[in-house]
């Protein structure tokens, strides 16, 4: 007589049960042995603690149709090779800091925190370190950069959210860079999505073609106002506008203004290098000297956000922005910068006698 199941016996639903459980916590130990695998240091997507020590990159993998990070060759951190228990110890140090100071209260991890500043799991890559931030913090490296930011954010403001002084010590702000450098190794599966693909460099006009750092050899032509004056709106917006904002009016109290006759108040840190400059009197903006206008984009102004595009930006382009804003966002001086006014300024003179150059104003 063949056996048959009740579904009204409450042991046939206890043994379903007991079966089902034991199959799913083997099937959990598996993933979890899987998983272990995958998110332990040196395993197939969290490197080991001494990539610190290599250069990071981020490439878009085809296949999986996001961006992964790529370890290159090697790249000492603060000019050093760390051991594997050094660099382990670092990191730790790194991570203690990070809860120190409760920076998940504001920042975002691998998709955990808050989003009241930037996402922090990629930022060891992003290239505003090497191009604002550098030079404005006036170090040579982007671990230095980081370093001298964390430690003196208010001397740096950033835009309208600025990060307050947490008193993070040297050594501590060195921890730190170590597991930003870190994290950003670790394959988080293309999170945050689109990091790194978005364009932060503008184009030049066709009509004009890139010169300077780009050419084979220094521009010597002479170039209109209007050929200038389009190839530095370009370059503004990539280099300037964040700060100065593309209508040129700045951020109150932190980035004065482009244009000239407009009111500004801010620390007398910032206002008196600006007056010492003839930029600022009788608490507005004013229209300096167009020597002192293109010694302030090459070299910055020390002590303040303004940071110095010398060594970022090729003769051209310094001036084409300062044509630009002499001559745009409200401005109307008709005054011209060539190439080889920037030149001549890189190399202590003015050339106040170039060929269509009004520099000697």
């Amino acid at each position: 007589m063949a056996q048959t199941f009740d579904a009204g016996d409450p042991a046939f639903w206890r043994a379903g049960a007991i079966s089902t459980t034991i199959v799913m916590l083997i099937v959990l130990v598996f993933l979890t042995i899987d998983s272990l695998e995958a998110i332990r240091a040196g395993g197939s997507h969290v490197p080991a603690y001494t990539v610190i020590n290599q250069d990071i990159g981020y490439v878009y993998n085809l296949q999986l149709g996001y961006n992964v990070p790529s370890i290159g060759k090697d790249q000492p951190l603060f000019g050093r090779k760390y051991t594997e228990e050094e660099a382990h110890a670092l990191i730790a140090k790194g991570k203690l800091v990070i809860q120190s100071r409760a920076c998940m209260d504001c920042h975002t991890f691998f998709g955990n925190g808050a989003y009241y500043g930037p996402d922090l799991t990629k930022a060891w890559l992003d290239p505003a370190w090497d191009e604002l931030w550098t030079p404005m913090t006036g170090q040579k490296t982007r671990e230095d950069a980081i370093v001298e930011f964390l430690m003196h954010p208010e001397r740096y403001p950033t835009w309208s959210r600025e990060m307050p002084n947490l008193g993070i010590s040297r050594e501590e702000a060195i921890a730190l860079v170590a597991y930003l450098k870190w994290m950003s190794a670790v394959d988080a599966n293309g999170f945050p999505a689109n990091f790194g693909t978005i364009q932060t460099r503008g184009r030049l006009p066709p009509a004009v073609p890139r010169l300077g750092a780009e050419a084979s050899a220094p521009e010597t032509r002479t170039l209109t106002q209007a050929d200038l004056v389009a190839v530095g709106e370009k370059a503004y917006v990539t280099h300037c506008g964040a700060c100065h904002q593309a209508n040129g009016l700045g951020v109150p109290g932190t980035f004065p203004p482009i244009t000239a006759g407009q009111p500004f108040s801010a620390p007398e840190s910032l206002l008196k290098p600006l007056a010492e400059r003839g930029f600022f009197k009788d608490g507005k903006i004013v229209q300096g000297s167009v020597k002192q206008h293109v010694d302030i984009v090459l070299n910055g102004i020390p002590g303040t956000p303004m940071p110095g595009f010398g060594a970022q930006l090729d003769d051209t382009t310094v001036a084409a922005i300062v044509t630009f804003q002499r001559n745009g966002l409200g401005n109307h001086t008709g005054d011209v910068v060539q190439a080889a006014d920037v030149r001549a300024a890189r190399a202590g003179r003015t050339a106040s006698n170039a060929p269509g150059s009004t520099t000697g104003r």
